[in-house]
């Protein structure tokens, strides 16, 4: 669990990776709020693979989307 400051620093370090898809998208839309999930395989240069699951959940707000969460989960 990271909170903001944690996430935006962990964001800014260059990560290198062989390959990452993102898979099997779903996009569900309730009026003004919206979940987005899917998978997305990797594989590093050292041959580590693995595959995470992604849930995103998104508010309108003054006309425009809005990221309100975001929680992203090894399953393999």
């Amino acid at each position: 669990l990271l909170d903001r400051d944690a996430f935006l620093e962990a964001a800014t370090h260059p990560v290198t990776i062989d390959y990452f898809n993102v898979e099997d998208v779903e996009i569900r839309i309730f009026g003004d709020f919206a979940q987005i999930m899917a998978r997305t395989p990797y594989k590093y240069p050292n041959g580590k693979q693995g595959i995470n699951r992604y849930i995103d959940c998104w508010i309108k707000h003054n006309g425009q989307w809005r990221a309100i969460s975001a929680q992203i989960t090894s399953i393999a």
